[in-house]
């Protein structure tokens, strides 16, 4: 399924009565409004997520970093490198610590790049 034709599933099942279905399904709702540049929506999307998931670290730390590049794509580049190196520290998935470390490492970078241009 392309994630245009995904998107009208996941989003009847943003509701599911099983939490964790719905905090999946909203997980991918924030993932395809992130890649539209709807940015509030997305966060809000991952947010829910988040308070879906309970216990699942996987969901929770993906829906983090998907509020973290929202985050970024609105310059808030102190929030994203706050969140990202909560994640760093904290996660306990080994691919998801190595992926908010090398985000991190990009938030840097394009911080820094943005700067100097402002100069």
């Amino acid at each position: 399924l392309m994630q245009e034709e995904a998107y009208p599933l996941f989003a009847k099942l943003t509701n599911n009565k099983k939490s964790i279905i719905a905090a999946e399904a909203n997980y991918y709702v924030a993932e395809s409004l992130l890649k539209a540049g709807k940015l509030k929506e997305a966060e809000e999307r991952a947010n829910k997520a988040v308070k879906l998931a309970g216990g699942n670290d996987v969901l929770t730390v993906k829906s983090y970093l998907l509020i973290a590049d929202v985050l970024v794509k609105q310059d808030d580049y102190f929030n994203a490198k706050a969140l990202l190196q909560s994640i760093a520290k904290n996660a306990k998935v080994p691919s998801l610590k190595e992926e908010a470390t090398k985000k991190l490492e990009e938030v840097k970078a394009t911080e820094t790049k943005k700067g100097k241009l402002k100069q």
